[in-house]
């Protein structure tokens, strides 16, 4: 336990508070928020951080444990040597390149599609591909290895749709500081309080610092705007986000989330999530919650192209979430 508590909360923490100001200074980095305030980026390198601590854990366990006399046991953790590593990583390296070097002449499903349809290949439609293929290499069967194919076949499919649908949701969402956050932390509160409702208390407490220690690493960077997760993180998020609900939901459960995921993937190629939110007051009130107002006074930030005229946006400065 207190292994994973090092290696996913402790390590991500010390690692983004000494990272972000570095960010700040780079001037290639500086995006501007939806406010027009000049952002680093950068934040979704929680992830990688996650990922590397995460695996020390897993390999520590292993010496310690070889180590220790025959017949000594140390309480191990499932979590290293089970969370697909290279999935996170992987969506990480395709949103950072959609980060880098993409644009916004083509956005959502159809415009990438479209861009494929004309023969080019955006750094988004890379993306959807990539985490695409991923999900589709990771993605498991929850029924028993004797069901029959057809069994099988559905349940993987709904573990690759849940993983790549929730990745491209979270990204989604990330249009304003927090949002994708809050998000994802409480459908992750919600997975982890599935095991306690079990009487898995050890393994709850486990599964909640894992997956929202990189959260508490780059919260107040987020709502204070200071950075911005950007597709790195967002999807890098989501894709984590996706699998791990889809190994605790059994196919019928694991089914109405799919097809509850992919609606509102659709609808976003219609109607703005902003506006939605905006419009109602619980929404609002929750979106707006530990941001920084409108009115108020920010101090100048660090970064050294915060002053100059920069033709890169991140995703909070859009409008319209299509």
């Amino acid at each position: 336990m207190l292994a994973v508590v090092l290696g996913a909360l402790v390590v991500p923490w010390l690692a983004m508070r000494m990272i972000v100001p570095t960010l700040e200074r780079s001037a290639s980095l500086g995006v501007r928020n939806y406010r027009g305030r000049m952002v680093a980026s950068g934040l979704g390198l929680v992830w990688v951080v996650w990922c590397v601590g995460m695996l020390g854990v897993g390999r520590l366990l292993d010496v310690l444990d070889s180590a220790l006399p025959a017949g000594g046991m140390l309480p191990y953790s499932v979590l290293p040597g089970t969370v697909p590593f290279v999935l996170v990583l992987g969506a990480f390296a395709f949103g950072f390149a959609d980060d880098v070097y993409g644009s916004t002449d083509e956005k959502g499903f159809r415009g990438h599609l479209r861009a494929l349809l004309h023969g080019r290949m955006s750094t988004g439609s890379l993306k959807l591909l990539g985490i695409g293929l991923l999900a589709a290499v990771t993605a498991r069967s929850n029924v028993s290895p004797g069901a029959a194919g057809w069994k099988i076949a559905l349940s993987w499919t709904l573990e690759f749709l849940a993983i790549a649908l929730t990745a491209n949701l979270v990204n989604l969402l990330d249009l304003r500081p927090g949002r994708a956050l809050k998000f994802y932390s409480a459908v992750a509160a919600v997975c982890a309080l599935s095991f306690a409702f079990w009487g898995q208390w050890v393994f709850a407490f486990e599964v909640a610092v894992a997956l929202l220690g990189p959260v508490l690493a780059v919260w107040r960077f987020d709502l204070g705007e200071r950075g911005m997760l950007g597709d790195a993180g967002a999807n890098a998020m989501g894709v984590l986000l996706g699998w791990v609900v889809a190994s605790i939901l059994a196919p019928a459960a694991l089914g109405v989330y799919v097809i509850a995921v992919l609606a509102l993937n659709v609808v976003s190629e219609r109607i703005s999530f902003s506006r939605v939110i905006e419009r109602n007051r619980v929404l609002s009130w929750l979106d707006r919650l530990g941001r920084l107002r409108a009115d108020l006074e920010v101090a100048p930030s660090t970064n050294p192209v915060a002053q100059e005229s920069s033709p890169k946006t991140s995703h909070h400065s859009e409008t319209d979430d299509g």
